[in-house]
């Protein structure tokens, strides 16, 4: 379920991509720690760390900037949620490719019997719309989640 705030948040992400032709990088990444700046007051103790290594400057579409602050989202509501982590690390990497990294310490979940719910999906879909490459590793010692874009045309 979805609550009226949860709504609302939703929507000015999406208003917020959809006024630029293209997204930087480096907006994103900013956009993604206002993001986090609004859920951590609620999750008192948990460190949420976004680490950027912006080495070339990559533009996005708008619906893959929104896809790509909705997989990262999803991975923080699940570590968050779900997998009762203590700290969460966010790297953002652009050269000749775009990689993100999400990694938690929380506890982890069977790849290959995901719990109950359509996040992963979600994640997975939204992954293929945007034309990102998607790897979930996950043990009792945590999860990460591998995201991977290439192909871009540099000027």
């Amino acid at each position: 379920r979805i609550n009226p705030e949860e709504m609302v948040n939703a929507l000015r992400e999406t208003i917020w991509a959809l006024q630029y032709p293209q997204i930087s990088i480096i907006s994103l990444s900013d956009r993604l720690k206002d993001i986090l700046a609004r859920i951590t007051p609620s999750y008192p103790g948990i460190q949420i760390q976004v680490k950027e290594e912006i080495n070339k400057e990559i533009n996005i579409s708008p619906s893959e900037g929104i896809h790509l602050l909705r997989i990262i989202q999803e991975s923080v509501t699940n570590a968050l949620k779900h997998a009762q982590a203590t700290a969460i690390d966010i790297s953002i990497t652009s050269s000749d490719e775009l990689v993100v990294i999400i990694a938690d310490n929380g506890r982890g979940f069977d790849t290959k019997h995901p719990v109950k719910g359509q996040g992963i999906q979600n994640m997975k879909q939204r992954s293929k719309e945007a034309g990102f490459w998607l790897q979930i590793e996950s043990s009792g010692a945590g999860t990460i989640l591998f995201l991977k874009k290439s192909g871009f045309y540099f000027h």
